[in-house]
């Protein structure tokens, strides 16, 4: 589905526009997964891993727009793509339908001003606004920041995955699952 577009003010003053991704978005979307998978182990994917073409991805982003509850959320600073969130149901059966997955991830050079928080925040109105319940995620243990921020957002942690992702290097990453009911 699409989101109305919003001007926020950030902590450092400056201003980020929070919209649904367009087609024409595409190109930079996959260029913005790219760098952000390549900055931290936090996030599932490795840059190589970002295999879509420019058309495959406007036709994934055309898609999600005509969705009646799942959503993305983009995070623009003087045009440059710099965080995403999205919410995704699930599974479609009826007896899931109330439940939600949450991703987000913000390019490192803008960690820390605010992004994440106000990405949430719409995400969370937006999710218990398209009628869903509960809404869950999963986040690497070590990663601090992000726990802290969705416990703001009154997650909680329910179980924990161990050895959940395997790094190139041979190591493993513990997840935590955190669920939030609407």
């Amino acid at each position: 589905m699409r989101v109305n577009t919003k001007e926020v003010t950030l902590k450092n003053g400056q201003t980020a526009i929070l919209r649904s991704p367009e087609g024409e978005d595409a190109e930079q979307l996959l260029n913005y997964m790219k760098i952000m998978s390549g900055e931290t182990n936090n996030v599932l994917r490795y840059p190589e891993e970002v295999t879509l073409t420019v058309e495959e991805e406007r036709d994934h982003i055309i898609n999600n727009l005509t969705n009646e509850r799942d959503f993305d959320i983009a995070a623009f600073i003087d045009g440059k793509l710099v965080g995403n969130s999205g919410i995704f149901c699930t599974n479609d059966k009826l007896k899931v339908r109330h439940r939600v997955k949450l991703g987000i991830a913000i390019i490192k050079d803008y960690w820390g001003i605010g992004i994440g928080d106000i990405l949430m925040k719409h995400c969370m109105e937006q999710a218990k606004e398209n009628g869903y319940e509960q809404v869950e995620l999963d986040v690497v243990t070590t990663n601090k920041a992000a726990i802290s921020l969705y416990e703001k957002y009154g997650f909680e942690i329910c179980g924990t995955v161990a050895h959940a992702q395997k790094l190139k290097d041979g190591s493993y990453q513990d997840l935590y699952m955190m669920i939030k009911f609407l």
